[in-house]
């Protein structure tokens, strides 16, 4: 499919200017034209994440009607994962999850923000599943 939003490499299929494999989930193969934005402001982010071979799920907040919270970026460790979403001002927020009681029958977790910032290349450096403790 003709992606308007692949002039570089699609992050998804890394495809240039056509996005050829069905498994794509760009906002113009899945037909969501109101996550252009979002897909937009995270594309560099997204980009940076595969060239350091980190995987990444694309994400959508149901109870956003629109905007630039509605979608996300959700990246999975084995005890940790991290959520980056969009600020109204479409500041990147990181946001680490952590178990902090994983052999209890609730699975308590907390967060805590690492990083708030322009820049797509930041907000990848914090992203660290090194040594899976906080």
């Amino acid at each position: 499919m003709s992606n308007p939003l692949a002039l570089d490499s699609c992050p998804s299929c890394e495809q240039i200017d056509q996005c050829y494999r069905p498994e794509c989930i760009c906002p113009a193969c899945k037909n969501d034209p109101r996550a252009f934005k979002s897909w937009e402001a995270f594309a560099p982010l997204m980009r940076k994440l595969n060239g350091a071979a980190i995987h990444w799920n694309w994400g959508t907040d149901a109870i956003q009607i629109d905007g630039p919270s509605r979608h996300y970026l959700e990246i999975n460790g084995r005890d940790i994962w991290y959520e980056i979403h969009l600020s109204h001002n479409c500041e990147f927020i990181v946001e680490k999850i952590f178990i902090t009681k994983a052999f209890s029958e609730a699975g308590e977790v907390d967060s805590k923000v690492i990083y708030k910032g322009s820049s797509p290349v930041l907000a990848a450096v914090a992203i660290d599943f090194g040594d899976e403790s906080c």
